[in-house]
């Protein structure tokens, strides 16, 4: 019956929760990784930061972006993997149209 229905697609739908959550979480880690990967390309593109007295910070600035840009790729495959587990247990849990 369609109270039973309703009650099961609820169900359903709070067994996406945890998995919806961990996907949120990923693309919060990727927003803050971009937007510091965007400080370290303004700093790389200036000048002064290829001086010989600034080599230490330069050779510090190279690190972190190095590091920063491996933690981006990382948290895009967890997402991308996430996001492929999330889209087929929708598809396993959604309605039949012909009901």
């Amino acid at each position: 019956d369609r109270k039973a229905r309703k009650r099961i697609e609820a169900e359903q739908r709070k067994q996406l929760l945890p998995l919806r959550r961990k996907v949120s979480a990923v693309e919060q880690d990727l927003a803050s990784l971009h937007a510091r990967q965007t400080i370290l390309e303004k700093d790389l593109a200036e000048p002064e930061l290829y001086r010989e007295e600034n080599k230490d910070r330069l050779k510090r600035v190279l690190l972190e972006k190095a590091e920063v840009d491996g933690q981006c790729e990382a948290r895009e495959t967890d997402w991308l993997e996430l996001s492929e587990q999330l889209e087929a247990m929708r598809a396993s849990i959604a309605p039949d149209p012909d009901e």
